[in-house]
């Protein structure tokens, strides 16, 4: 049924450009697209158009580009690898693990203090486990006596602003796959 529908409206000849109008007329496509599976009753619960109205009503809802400075990570994106001397062993660090990183820094570099804080934070079970496996990742990289040599020329301002913003603030999602 996708490709039904999008064969008849998505397909272009032309190569597609990254332009405001190319993105309204393929928000709008998506938009019927999804406006069709719901009349179709494809699913028991129905669909839920919120989201692709909102995207639709931001993208399409004016003549003036609505630029994103900076586009948000959300913690899970891949920020750094370190190989262990003498292996070939590779630990991976996502961004929230530098923000847990970076609050280890800013928390005068003990980490009984961010357990301390962890108390008081939102979705504070998640992000103590995120703790202990950064703590375990740092064991086996060889940085988690020393932490500065890991970081150093690889954060500015920006990223501790993040970091304490991701700390602080961010609700994650619990193992049961709902939010908090």
């Amino acid at each position: 049924m996708a490709l039904e529908s999008m064969q008849s409206r998505i397909w272009v000849t032309d190569p597609f450009e990254l332009k405001l109008k190319n993105a309204r007329r393929l928000i709008r496509r998506w938009r019927d697209f999804y406006q069709c599976l719901s009349e179709a009753g494809s699913s028991s619960k129905g669909i839920d158009l919120e989201p692709v109205e909102q995207a639709y009503q931001y993208i399409c809802g004016s003549n003036k580009r609505q630029l994103v400075k900076k586009i948000p990570y959300t913690g899970d994106e891949f920020w750094s690898a370190v190989t262990k001397g003498g292996s070939n062993e590779t630990v991976t660090f996502t961004m929230s693990e530098l923000w847990m990183i970076l609050v280890y820094t800013e928390s005068d570099e003990f980490w009984y203090k961010i357990e301390k804080e962890l108390k008081s934070v939102p979705s504070a079970r998640e992000k103590r486990e995120r703790l202990h496996t950064l703590r375990e990742k740092l064991q086996l990289a060889g940085y988690l006596d020393d932490l500065i040599p890991f970081i150093q020329g690889q954060v500015d301002e920006q990223d501790f602003e993040d970091a304490e913003r991701w700390f602080y603030l961010k609700r994650l999602p619990s193992k049961g796959g709902g939010f908090e």
